[in-house]
């Protein structure tokens, strides 16, 4: 099953999604263990991130 984002929206999916992060991030910030574990998926999301990236993409250096 496909998720089809309506044609009324104009916005871009992908602001919606760092807007949503942010707003539960404000409603339930990491504290604690919590903090510890969501630093360490951060670090690991990065690393992931640039391991993948080819040094022909146009995206960001890491």
């Amino acid at each position: 099953m496909t998720l089809r984002w309506p044609s009324w929206l104009t916005v871009d999916p992908y602001i919606v999604a760092l807007l949503a992060t942010v707003l539960v991030a404000t409603v339930l910030p990491a504290r604690g263990v919590g903090a510890t574990v969501a630093s360490a998926a951060t670090t690991v999301a990065a690393a992931v991130r640039c391991w993948r990236s080819q040094p022909s993409s146009s995206g960001p250096p890491c």
